[in-house]
């Protein structure tokens, strides 16, 4: 049988309802990889008022206090796109 026959074939049973199509829902995954781009962003919108806060003049624990975490946690975290 040729490919055309069977495209045909295919195709006059989908008109019939005898095709079984399957689509999956990918919402979860489409929402996963929404999230992670959102915190992508946050995180590096918080590696760049860490930086602007530095340069005005801000210590890490003031930085740290901000952000819910120690003085070292923050260095730690931020200190190193800082010095790039």
């Amino acid at each position: 049988m040729s490919d055309i026959q069977n495209v045909q074939d295919w195709l006059d049973e989908a008109e019939t309802g005898m095709v079984d199509v399957v689509v999956e829902d990918t919402t979860d995954l489409s929402s996963l990889a929404l999230a992670a781009d959102r915190v992508s962003l946050a995180n590096a919108e918080l590696h760049r008022f860490a930086g602007k806060a530095r340069e005005d003049g801000r210590s890490w624990t003031e930085i740290g206090n901000a952000v819910g975490t120690t003085r070292q946690a923050a260095q730690q975290r931020f200190g190193h796109s800082l010095s790039a």
